[in-house]
């Protein structure tokens, strides 16, 4: 996802910022596409693990992301325990291409 800055900016990664009225600052006019954007990347993530979207649960991303990730769990921990030589976690003579058995 691309940044949105404020609108009006003239830096692409401008910062937004706070108004003051007191002080006479104006706070930055945010366009449409910065809300817009990032919640259709969140829907997507939601969708992509089979949770349906809730106005009240705020932990709906966290939890499509460990549903997402959980599915893979089991394979990456194999291959990560082959990646540092445990051979235990492997009942074959032949190793995935990129992996090699360490000595010790």
């Amino acid at each position: 996802m691309k940044y949105v800055p404020p609108l009006g900016a003239t830096d692409p990664n401008a910062s937004y910022q706070d108004g003051n009225p007191e002080a006479g600052i104006l706070g930055s006019i945010v366009p449409a596409a910065a809300i817009e954007r990032p919640q259709r990347e969140i829907l997507n993530v939601l969708t992509a693990a089979g949770l349906t979207p809730s106005d009240t649960d705020l932990t709906q991303l966290l939890a499509a992301i460990r549903k997402i990730i959980g599915t893979q769990n089991a394979e990456l921990e194999r291959l990560r325990l082959l990646k540092i030589g445990c051979p235990m976690y492997w009942r074959s003579t032949t190793l995935p291409e990129g992996f090699a058995w360490v000595n010790g």
